[in-house]
């Protein structure tokens, strides 16, 4: 994988995310005005209709209520999990860029997983050098808590990242484009 083609796949998962979630926004406002909702679902009564989905003509359906729609819960827990997704799919595409460029350079196969610190032990190149490389070490770890420790802050996650003033078991707050835009800064080799 060269630099343009992670550059493009990540903001490919970025822009799904915010699509995604302007998408719901949108959908919401719908489902909240009456003269809105009869204009796209013409003939259904707004009380709580059930709404089905399939996806690409498969016969199994996801079935919910207009009521579950706008649940801000709910909202709330789909905001939350297209963030940890997105910045799950992010790390993940610097992840392999990173092992990718590992292995040009070494010419040896290596793991992915943890390359991000590995990377000067096997290539010389000092990441901490680059003026991104905090921010994205913040998400790099924050993608970590997220799949491993539930979102919560940790000791680990403490000291890796620097940021002793944060409460261990509190929720990490992260987003999507603030990893894209540090991006711009981080070493893209040929």
């Amino acid at each position: 994988m060269d630099s343009v083609e992670a550059k493009e796949r990540i903001d490919t998962v970025c822009w799904v995310v915010n699509i995604a979630l302007l998408s719901m926004k949108r959908y919401r406002t719908i489902l909240e005005d009456p003269k809105m909702f009869s204009t796209v679902f013409p003939g259904t009564p707004f009380e709580n209709p059930k709404i089905t989905y399939t996806i690409d003509n498969y016969e199994e359906k996801f079935v919910t209520t207009k009521n579950d729609m706008l649940s801000e819960k709910n909202y709330d827990l789909f905001k939350a999990w297209q963030i940890v997704l997105g910045i799950a799919g992010m790390t993940s595409i610097l992840e392999y860029y990173l092992k990718s460029k590992a292995e040009g350079i070494s010419e040896q196969s290596w793991k992915a997983q943890g390359i991000f610190y590995r990377f000067k032990d096997i290539t010389g190149i000092h990441l901490p050098k680059f003026t991104s490389y905090e921010t994205l070490r913040i998400y790099y770890e924050g993608r970590n808590i997220v799949m491993h420790n539930l979102g919560r802050i940790n000791r680990k996650f403490k000291d890796k990242t620097s940021q002793q003033n944060l409460t261990e078991g509190s929720p990490n707050i992260f987003y999507p484009k603030d990893i894209f835009e540090s991006l711009d800064q981080l070493p893209f080799f040929p």
